[in-house]
């Protein structure tokens, strides 16, 4: 296992989203974005990946607020508002989002490091918006 408790086969995904960028796999076959990553393209199944780069641009889906957990780690953090983004290049993560947020909205999605239950996790935050969709 690597420094941060995970294969060191994803060094490629690790390593960059701890210093806050979005690096993924992309199948040079089909063009398809891989995420999660994995050694093959889900759609293809080539091996034939590089690795790039992410824009940090989104775009909402939805949003929700927790009010309720049975997560130490959680209940210290409510209520806590949670977004569905769809990055620009087409995966989907669930990002610490602002109670403004709303499907549609443009957003800027950050990596941060934090500690839960002694390991370093990446978390996905939302830190600008704009009123626009990118599917327009």
């Amino acid at each position: 296992m690597g420094a941060h408790g995970k294969h060191p086969k994803f060094s490629n995904w690790w390593d960059p989203l701890f210093r806050g960028q979005i690096r993924l796999p992309m199948c040079l076959s089909c063009e398809h974005t891989i995420y999660p990553p994995r050694e093959n393209c889900p759609l293809c199944l080539s091996d034939n990946l590089q690795w790039l780069i992410n824009s940090n641009l989104a775009t909402v889906l939805a949003t929700t607020t927790l009010h309720h957990s049975f997560e130490p780690e959680f209940q210290r953090r409510l209520p806590l508002s949670l977004a569905l983004l769809e990055l620009e290049t087409g995966p989907i993560v669930i990002a610490n989002g602002l109670p403004a947020l709303a499907p549609g909205d443009i957003v800027v999605a950050d990596v941060v490091k934090e500690t839960a239950g002694g390991f370093d996790v990446p978390v996905f935050r939302v830190f600008s918006l704009n009123r626009q969709s990118l599917h327009k």
